[in-house]
């Protein structure tokens, strides 16, 4: 029914407005001129082509408001559209469910493994150091959930995303089992276990 009553809006418009434009306007663009009338014009002549000027502005004015309610129309139908279609995207679950180690090497090899990395050992030194480091700017912006132990035991605590403009991970800490903060200089805490959202580096690195 909207698009039914848009589309109505802006067939009726051009033909009000057209019409009158092109009746208006031809003779003095010479595509067409009237009659010519034998007589003198009279009152009740002149009257009647004030009369008609009227009517033809009358409907111009509205052929162009059909325009515009058209034009409006179109464009609420297409914002409504495209939040519709937003709301529809599935929203990413994050969960603590991945270690570190396996995230980084998903983003070199497309596997959650990190010893699926030492497959090519001259790609696992370049393409993990480069993926950890990608990490460690993911995370500062805030695009990565973190989470970590602030001891060697006990529960993992979110990381905020500040931390890691003096923090990092070792490179090496990847291919344990637990992949530690680094503790040269840098201030406490130093988290242990660090661990990560498989959902969001799918998004990250979507394959």
């Amino acid at each position: 029914m909207w698009k039914f009553v848009e589309r109505a809006c802006v067939v009726l418009g051009v033909f009000f407005a057209g019409g009158c434009f092109y009746v208006e306007w031809a003779p003095h663009a010479g595509w067409w001129l009237p009659t010519p009338s034998a007589s003198a014009p009279t009152a009740g002549a002149e009257m009647h082509v004030s009369m008609t000027t009227w009517v033809l502005g009358a409907f111009y004015i509205l052929g162009v408001a059909l325009l515009l309610t058209g034009a409006t129309m179109a464009f609420v139908r297409l914002q409504v559209a495209r939040v519709a279609q937003k709301d529809k995207t599935p929203a990413v679950v994050v969960e603590r469910d991945t270690l570190l180690g396996d995230a980084v090497a998903y983003m070199v090899t497309g596997k959650f493994d990190r010893n699926a990395a030492w497959e090519n050992e001259v790609g696992a030194i370049s393409g993990m150091g480069a993926a950890l480091e990608e990490f460690h700017q993911a995370a500062r912006d805030g695009k990565l959930h973190v989470w970590g132990m602030p001891k060697m035991w006990g529960v993992h605590d979110p990381i905020p995303a500040d931390y890691w403009s003096s923090h990092s991970v070792n490179f090496m800490a990847l291919f344990r089992e637990q992949a530690d903060v680094e503790t040269d200089g840098s201030p406490e805490p130093h988290y242990h276990d660090i661990r990560v959202s498989r959902a969001e580096f799918e998004k990250l690195r979507p394959r």
